[in-house]
């Protein structure tokens, strides 16, 4: 497995809320420090539900929250997808 490796998941509401947090978050810091405001919290989700993410970012970004008696950033399969890593942007 290479953690560059694209997969695609369907986020929760809980994992949605989450990266709508960390958007929120990261606006406030660059409106902290004068630059402009980087929009609203768009999804990300295809029409079939799924969100794509690098291995290594879907780790980072909702590992945090994950352990027993948590509540499920995303539920079913994650599908890994063949070819090059999907772009996008860190935040």
């Amino acid at each position: 497995m290479n953690f560059n490796q694209s997969v695609k998941v369907k986020l929760t509401d809980f994992g949605e809320q989450i990266l709508r947090s960390r958007h929120e978050e990261w606006n406030l810091h660059y409106l902290e420090r004068g630059a402009k405001d980087i929009g609203p919290y768009l999804s990300k989700a295809d029409p079939e539900g799924y969100t794509s993410f690098l291995i290594w970012e879907l780790i980072q970004k909702f590992g945090p929250y994950m352990s027993l008696a948590k509540p499920e950033p995303f539920k079913g399969e994650m599908i890994f997808l063949k070819g090059d890593p999907i772009e996008q942007p860190i935040i």
